[in-house]
């Protein structure tokens, strides 16, 4: 008489607010976006793994939160994985000797846009600062959060700033899910992301950024 197999318990349950595959796809058969985000560089990239731990949790639950990255992992490598995963976007952070970089890269073909990171403070940081801080609630990350984007339209109103101000919040836009009012629950709205674009003055669009 053989030896019964043991049993393998399945997973029987989603979180809530996610499609039952799991994520690939939206209503209407659209592709939710997904991301991976993580550090580039070895001598100054130690410095970012907060803001890259901080990212993550903006991102998600559409993004890989327990992303391992080796050192001897290319950015091929990441574009090679992205392509089987579903990944739509790369989040890659980096640093020099002088300033630090956020670059947002399209998988596969692009494009990209490349911030420069003026300053930034971790949500460690921030709890520190509150008397009374109060951490985020109980299911806050089974959904993804609501984009808010303020001063792309008005910014830029001709020539070449116009062009790039409509790449860069079309990029953004890109990297959370539609929201269909008809079918959202207000449960649901836990997080908020604001991205604010401080105009320059100039007519190129050039200008400061706050999330």
């Amino acid at each position: 008489m053989g030896k019964p197999q043991r049993r393998r318990k399945r997973r029987t349950h989603l979180p809530e607010g996610m499609p039952r595959d799991g994520g690939a796809s939206g209503s209407g058969g659209l592709a939710l976006p997904k991301s991976f985000v993580f550090r580039r560089g070895k001598k100054h990239a130690r410095a970012l793994k907060a803001l890259e731990g901080d990212l993550r949790s903006v991102m998600r639950p559409l993004t890989a939160d327990k992303l391992k990255v080796k050192k001897n992992n290319t950015l091929k490598d990441f574009v090679n994985v992205a392509g089987p995963l579903g990944v739509s976007h790369l989040l890659m952070l980096s640093a020099t000797d002088r300033c630090q970089y956020l670059c947002v890269s399209k998988s596969p073909r692009g494009p990209s846009v490349t911030f420069k990171v003026n300053k930034w403070s971790s949500m460690g940081d921030l709890a520190k600062c509150l008397e009374h801080y109060r951490g985020s609630a109980l299911g806050a990350y089974r959904t993804p959060p609501l984009l808010v984007l303020s001063g792309f339209s008005k910014a830029g109103a001709g020539g070449d700033g116009a062009k790039h101000l409509k790449l860069c919040a079309s990029m953004l836009q890109g990297m959370f899910p539609t929201m269909e009012v008809g079918r959202m629950k207000i449960s649901e709205c836990q997080r908020v992301v604001l991205i604010h674009h401080c105009s320059g003055g100039g007519s190129d669009g050039d200008g400061d950024g706050v999330i």
